[in-house]
């Protein structure tokens, strides 16, 4: 068995606790300081330059969002245009049925609008009904908006 030096079983066990800890507490310090965040958070001087990029950061979004269109509200009576007749309309909670008679040459604008309004398409079908189509979409608002 190993023996322990005589000068560390002259002290109590409240002594020796109390070095481990000091020991602990300068590991931790030293660790805390050589950390890569530790040093700029602890630096005052950079806080001038990291409100300056926030700025920056924040004035680029703030023209960002004004290039951005602005959503139109959703109506399905804007998409009776010519050439197109809103059939039917059942809301649902998270959008609805909408049932279009329409020219072939009309349907891919249908869809453009509908991205315009914050809706998208689930689902659709399309067929022939008296020489004109009929467009069922199933409608759901985008992002839960």
């Amino acid at each position: 068995m190993r023996q322990l030096p005589e000068h560390w079983c002259a002290l109590t066990p409240l002594a020796r606790c109390g070095y481990w800890l000091g020991a602990v507490l300068l590991l931790s310090v030293i660790g805390g300081y050589s950390l890569p965040w530790a040093g700029s958070v602890l630096r005052t001087d950079s806080i001038p330059r990291q409100w300056q990029t926030l700025r920056a950061l924040q004035m680029q979004a703030e023209q960002y969002q004004q290039t951005l269109p602005v959503k139109v509200p959703f109506s399905p009576l804007d998409f009776q245009r010519e050439g197109t007749h809103l059939a039917r309309w059942q809301p649902a909670e998270t959008g609805g049925e909408m049932v279009l008679e329409t020219l072939w040459a009309q349907i891919p604008s249908l869809f453009a609008r509908l991205a315009e309004r914050n809706m998208q398409t689930a689902a659709f079908s399309i067929r022939p009904v008296d020489g004109r189509l009929r467009l069922t979409l199933q409608l759901e608002v985008i992002d839960g908006e």
